[in-house]
């Protein structure tokens, strides 16, 4: 009989799940009590037919006197079907039944994470690495957690440990590489990433990651190419299949008809709209596919640029480029960026209509973006409290917010400032946040898609970075490559605002006696917004 099952567990690992089952069913059917035939039918059949494997679980148990394992396999084939808290309360069976299991605390930790409950599975990843030093997997899931908690050199020390264990382990690599990023140590960053791709070559995220590396340190030529990688992300929309073949900067557009899809997000389609005015000069026409936000924004950039909404009807066209994929095309560079004085104006109708709403200026009106959009992962790292940003305000100064809408916390935060006059009711789309703008002198915001707007109309924008700073703001420096209106406030520590709001400070003080009080110097070069890339 035992030469039977070795055989049968021989097949299953090789992959041949179905000789293995049918000599797991003759054991049983030749010894009933046969424990380790049926709990290994069970795994087998926990991916194709869950019933039948908790019943082959259940049936294993009842011959274990200790059935701690089965009870995690019953806990799997729940979790797999996703109902996490029936698949916690095997675990704690499990544990109860095995508490030095190292694969039941492992497990638990599984299910802790997936269920947001990160402080409590980091303790159970690390129980398992305690009961089992070799486990790698214990240490690697540690460092992941308490990395997202802001613990970078804890997720440094576990990393490594479980490297020592597995230096062949490429999402290991990977994950040492986003550590060190965040650590500044972008050289190691990089020989992380390197050493990730060569182990497995199609691991997309170590090339994306590299370029934001090499596109924060100036480094375009580098960059640019890697950049091409977010297509392969499984996060990411894949590449759209076009029947026109797709522009690559070197086919003429002379009497042709050029498409631009937005694939990416409203700050990215401002940032990079500043090529399309020049795409419309060397083209008959071109199209942007764009997002409803948008629209009436960019109708303002060129008589020959005809914009459709994203998911209609396109018009027929000659070549395709994703707007993303331009900096790579037209063979950016980091002294050859085009309209950093900027290449956006305000509706002029829009801009008088919202000068005459919101009266007089008697004092330097100042717009605020203090928060993301709370489904946004960065959420907690880009968002500044806005009682910690207020407070640092210095007096004789109007605020206007420029968000569209707010999260509970944020409405709580914003109606105990009343000074803040709220126009999210009517500012619904990035041409009204536009006319809005015309009318500011200065945008304060954090890094989002309005600094973008802003910056590229030339309003003079002190945009507020978290630690570490998205790749198109560089790595160190208070002025923008992509804009010239824009200063940049950086945290020198991830998660402390206290310097950054303390530099603000500073230079508030400063520009209000520059500007003098009242009246405000009206510090926006024209109605309009900002001047056009020639």
């Amino acid at each position: 009989m035992k030469d039977v099952f070795d055989r049968a567990v021989a097949l299953q690992r090789q992959g041949h799940d179905d000789e293995a089952a049918t000599l797991y069913r003759a054991i049983i059917t030749a010894a009933p009590a046969h424990f380790g035939a049926r709990y290994m039918l069970g795994r087998l059949r926990s991916a194709t037919d869950g019933a039948e494997a908790i019943a082959l679980f259940i049936s294993a148990a009842v011959i274990n006197p200790r059935p701690g394992i089965c009870y995690r396999g019953i806990a799997q084939v729940h979790a797999g079907g996703g109902d996490l808290v029936e698949a916690k309360a095997l675990i704690r069976r499990a544990l109860v039944a095995a508490p030095n299991d190292d694969a039941n605390h492992f497990a638990y930790g599984q299910y802790q994470t997936a269920g947001g409950q990160q402080n409590t599975a980091i303790k159970s990843f690390r129980r398992a690495a305690l009961l089992a030093p070799e486990l790698a997997d214990a240490h690697g899931e540690v460092a992941t957690l308490v990395l997202a908690e802001g613990d970078s050199h804890a997720a440094l020390r576990n990393t490594s440990q479980a490297l020592v264990l597995r230096p062949d382990w490429p999402e290991l690599l990977f994950n040492r590489g986003n550590v060190l990023r965040v650590l500044k140590r972008t050289d190691d960053a990089i020989a992380s990433y390197d050493q990730t791709v060569a182990l497995n070559p199609d691991f997309a995220r170590a090339y994306w990651n590299k370029s934001h590396i090499l596109l924060n340190r100036g480094d375009f030529a580098a960059g640019w190419p890697l950049y091409e990688w977010r297509w392969h992300l499984p996060d990411k929309a894949a590449a759209r299949a076009f029947g026109p073949p797709r522009w690559d900067g070197t086919q003429d557009l002379s009497g042709k008809t050029l498409l631009i899809s937005c694939e990416q997000g409203l700050g990215d389609a401002i940032q990079c709209a500043r090529f399309l005015p020049i795409l419309a000069r060397r083209a008959q026409t071109v199209i942007v596919e764009v997002r409803p936000p948008l629209t009436r924004l960019f109708a303002t950039l060129h008589p020959n640029i005809q914009l459709v909404a994203q998911g209609g009807d396109l018009p027929d066209f000659d070549f395709h480029c994703p707007i993303m994929s331009l900096p790579l095309v037209t063979n950016l560079r980091l002294n050859t960026i085009p309209g950093v004085d900027g290449y956006l104006d305000a509706d002029p109708d829009l801009v008088a209509s919202w000068r005459a709403r919101l009266g007089p200026r008697e004092r330097p009106r100042v717009g605020l973006v203090w928060h993301t959009n709370s489904s946004d992962k960065s959420y907690q790292t880009r968002s500044v409290p806005l009682n910690l940003l207020m407070a640092q305000m210095p007096a004789g100064l109007e605020f206007v917010s420029l968000h569209k809408e707010y999260v509970a916390e944020e409405q709580a935060s914003l109606d105990g400032h009343p000074s803040i006059r709220d126009l999210s009711a009517d500012n619904q789309d990035f041409a009204t946040t536009a006319a809005i703008c015309a009318n500011l002198d200065l945008v304060i915001s954090i890094d989002t898609s309005v600094a973008h707007l802003a910056s590229a109309m030339a309003v003079p924008t002190w945009i507020l970075l978290p630690q570490p700073s998205d790749w198109r703001w560089l790595e160190t420096g208070a002025q923008s490559p992509w804009y010239a209106s824009a200063r940049l406030f950086r945290q020198t520590t991830p998660g402390d605002w206290s310097t950054v709001l303390g530099e603000l400070h500073a230079a508030l003080k400063v520009r209000r006696d520059l500007t003098g009080l009242p009246p405000a110097a009206g510090l926006i070069k024209k109605p309009g917004g900002g001047r056009r890339d020639g």
